[in-house]
C-alpha cells in the first residue's frame, strides 16, 4: 500500500530569497507501509506509524525555466534516534560506573596497604 502527501510550501529559513539561483519546488512525501510487522506479539494491531519508512522527494531547478532535478531523501524515524540516544547514554553511564568502581578499588587497596605497614 502506498500513501502520498503533497507539500506545496517548502519550509526553509531563506524561502523568500533565491539562494544560489535555485528555486525550490513542492515537496512530496511518500510513505510505504510494510506488510510485515503489522501485528505485535500479543496479536493486537501495532502502532501503524511504526511500520512506515518515510521518503521525501525534493524537486528543484537550478535556474528558472530549466528542468527540475529530483532528490530522494529518507526521513529518519524519531523513535530510532531516541533509542540510539538512550543506548549511548546507558553506555556512558556504564563506563562511568566502571571507572568509579576501579577508582574505589584502587583507593581501598591503597588504604589496606597503609594499614598493614
Amino acid at each position: 500500500e502506498e500513501y502520498l502527501r503533497d507539500r506545496s510550501q517548502m519550509h526553509s529559513p531563506d524561502r523568500g530569497s533565491q539562494s544560489k539561483g535555485r528555486s525550490l519546488g513542492p515537496r512530496t512525501e511518500y510513505v510505504f507501509r510494510s506488510s510485515r510487522n503489522v501485528f505485535d506479539k500479543s496479536g493486537r494491531m501495532a502502532n501503524v506509524d511504526d511500520n512506515f519508512d518515510k521518503l521525501t522527494l525534493l524537486q528543484y531547478s537550478s535556474e528558472p525555466g530549466s528542468p527540475k532535478q529530483s532528490v530522494w531523501m529518507r526521513v529518519s524515524d524519531d523513535t530510532q534516534v531516541k533509542d540510539r540516544d538512550q543506548v549511548v547514554y546507558e553506555d556512558r553511564v556504564d563506563r562511568t560506573v566502571k571507572e568509579a568502581e576501579e577508582k574505589l578499588s584502587e583507593v581501598s587497596q591503597f588504604f589496606r596497604d597503609r594499614t598493614e605497614q
